[in-house]
């Protein structure tokens, strides 16, 4: 019977990953696509957790459940950080996730030997197999480390309830409800050693709310629907190339004054015509001369070419 309810469980987890994949998005959220990939991943080991017989694939399908309270969880610290639209330097980030994969690591090393679990036994309940541990001294490592991610996950949420900032607040409702929820639901189980965790439907629902949210939280970024929509309505055109003169890409209204690039390769040299006689002559002047711009006529049309340096390997925007 639990058997059978993790299994609809995990149905619903993938289908979600469908879902989210065929969002045709430019900008991708990956805290999301993350939480949305680990989640099947996370159901699946609860799922093999009621349908294996011996004590060795007990013990791979609970390496896998380790995902949820070490990997899983630090991806949703950061989503709720991104969500807040705070920058996490990059060497903090890297030391955070590498923490938590080696934390999970040690769990996986340590499994099979009397550090991390004394006795690992299978147990038949009549609702489905269970798994009946005893935990070994290593154990303390494992709380130590649950003990500061819901420390600073709880200090997140708070700021967050404080700060004014441009996020929804009624998707920090439903972010709150939820990490409390899971962390009080996790503390729970622990202390009573249930038989069968609620946690797969919190992961589910979770799971459902980002599949939900993904479409509303792309209304409130401002910046990006602003940049499209200016994009829509101006009438510059813009082509990139490299420092080596390769094609970059172009937006569609470079396309009315050069048709040509309509059909140019990225990554090659712009093919012998008008507009490479132009831009690489005004990338010429402009690296020498630092003249930016240069006036040529198209058919009736007077237009006017530009160039810039646009990223620290001084790549061209024109």
């Amino acid at each position: 019977m639990v058997s059978n309810y993790f299994a609809v469980l995990l149905i619903i987890s993938i289908f979600i990953v469908i879902y989210i994949a065929l969002k045709n998005y430019e900008n991708i959220d990956i805290y999301y696509w993350t939480i949305v990939i680990l989640a099947p991943l996370i159901l699946l080991s609860y799922w093999l957790m009621t349908r294996v017989r011996t004590r060795e694939g007990a013990m791979i399908a609970l390496c896998f459940e380790y995902l949820d309270s070490t990997v899983m969880l630090m991806v949703v610290l950061f989503a709720i950080l991104n969500f807040m639209r705070v920058t996490v330097n990059k060497w903090i980030k890297g030391f955070a996730y590498t923490v938590a994969f080696a934390h999970m690591f040690l769990v996986w090393c340590c499994i099979d030997n009397a550090l991390y679990y004394k006795s690992i036994r299978m147990i038949n309940t009549g609702l489905g197999m269970t798994v009946r541990i005893e935990n070994g001294p290593l154990k303390v490592i494992h709380w130590g480390y649950l003990t500061v991610m819901m420390i600073v996950l709880l200090g997140v949420i708070a700021l967050a309830w404080l700060r004014r900032g441009t996020y929804s607040r009624r998707t920090l409702t439903v972010y709150t409800i939820l990490v409390l929820t899971g962390l009080s639901l996790y503390i729970v189980e622990t202390v009573l050693s249930v038989s069968f965790s609620l946690l797969p439907t919190l992961y589910v629902i979770a799971d459902i709310f980002v599949a939900l949210n993904y479409d509303r939280d792309h209304i409130y970024d401002i910046p990006n629907l602003v940049s499209k929509q200016y994009d829509k309505m101006n009438s510059r055109g813009y082509v990139a190339v490299d420092t080596e003169g390769l094609y970059l890409g172009s937006n569609m209204k470079s396309y009315d004054f050069f048709p040509e690039l309509e059909l140019q390769i990225v990554d090659t040299k712009l093919k012998a015509g008008m507009s490479a006689d132009i831009f690489y002559g005004l990338i010429e002047e402009f690296r020498e001369n630092h003249t930016d711009h240069k006036i040529f006529n198209i058919g009736d049309m007077v237009c006017r070419c530009e160039a810039m340096s646009f990223t620290l390997e001084c790549d061209f925007l024109i």
